[in-house]
């Protein structure tokens, strides 16, 4: 183990995350051979079956060979014997994530804008577009769950990039965030990641940005008032008025103000988490019915975004 690399393993502080299930840990940057300022995670592989880690090992060989803008670029992976330890390395990615985020508006009391979950819905569908064709000429099974807030990174520069991990709830053992399993994944022993349910998750998320809510607190169903229930979004209520929807929710009394979204981003949360996976729309024809032009491809997050929170 080199030196460098034993030294980013070991040294904190650090935060749990969960790959494909099992335990790992999410260093601080490093500076490679090449000089590069990089990220390196090490999944704790001493309790996984020899199979399991290398089936592990080739699905991110294979991330590796994707070229996908959207997608934090994973550099090497490379399993350790003699540490049980599996060492990914990945470009960096200077900014806070989605979840930062959505805990900095909750914390506001402000709705995160349209235009902004918008321009987050094109690049997380085309990050799956991309992959869900490359999984599939790779005919590879996947174990790595993508969309949370918590692997979904905001650049300074207004890029959004996406890694296959998940921070952990609670048990090291536990699959990724069960809040953005879909329900076919909680039923199934295999938990093979499809791109049906990579698009519920996709749903989810866009709910979970336009209510506020985390992952880690619990849901709570507002009262049931001149409300029409939207089919596939368990728990959730929607008031309707002429031309939006407010997606109203009482779930914590310091959000004084409840955002109002177009009633067709409802629709397509709607359709996502379509309890059929059958029903639910590909990555593909997503970005078919979006107006992509009308988005920017780039948000610059902490001039645009963050710049509602300076008291100055």
């Amino acid at each position: 183990m080199d030196a460098e690399v034993h030294d980013a393993v070991t040294v904190g502080p650090s935060t749990l995350i969960n790959i494909c299930g099992y335990l790992a840990t999410e260093c601080r940057a490093i500076t490679n051979k090449e000089g590069e300022n990089v990220q390196v995670h090490a999944l704790l592989l001493e309790k996984v079956p020899v199979y399991i880690r290398n089936l592990i090992l080739y699905e991110y060989e294979m991330y590796a060979e994707l070229q996908c803008p959207h997608m934090l670029q994973i550099l090497s992976a490379r399993l350790m014997p003699e540490h049980s330890l599996l060492l990914i390395e990945t470009r960096m990615c200077y900014g806070i994530t989605l979840a930062n985020l959505m805990h900095m508006y909750r914390q506001a009391s402000v709705s995160i804008p349209e235009e902004f979950i918008w321009f987050l819905l094109v690049a997380v569908a085309e990050m799956l577009a991309e992959l869900h064709d490359f999984t599939t000429r790779s005919g590879i099974e996947r174990r790595c769950h993508f969309v949370t807030p918590y692997n979904i990174f905001l650049s300074v520069v207004g890029k959004v990039h996406i890694f296959p991990a998940t921070e952990s709830l609670s048990s090291v053992m536990c699959y990724g965030q069960q809040s953005y399993l879909a329900p076919e994944l909680l039923d199934s022993s295999t938990m093979q990641v499809t791109p049906q349910s990579d698009i519920w998750s996709l749903g989810k998320l866009l709910s979970d940005m336009c209510l506020l809510l985390l992952p880690n607190n619990p849901e709570s169903s507002p009262p049931s008032t001149n409300v029409c229930t939207i089919s596939g979004i368990p728990g959730q209520q929607f008031t309707c008025s002429d031309d939006y929807t407010c997606l109203d929710s009482k779930f914590n009394n310091q959000i004084s103000t409840h955002p109002c979204y177009s009633l067709l981003l409802t629709i397509i949360i709607g359709k996502c988490m379509s309890l059929d996976p059958q029903d639910r729309p590909l990555a593909e024809e997503l970005l078919g019915f979006l107006p992509r032009d009308s988005f920017p491809s780039t948000y610059p997050i902490f001039k645009s975004v963050l710049g509602e929170f300076d008291p100055h």
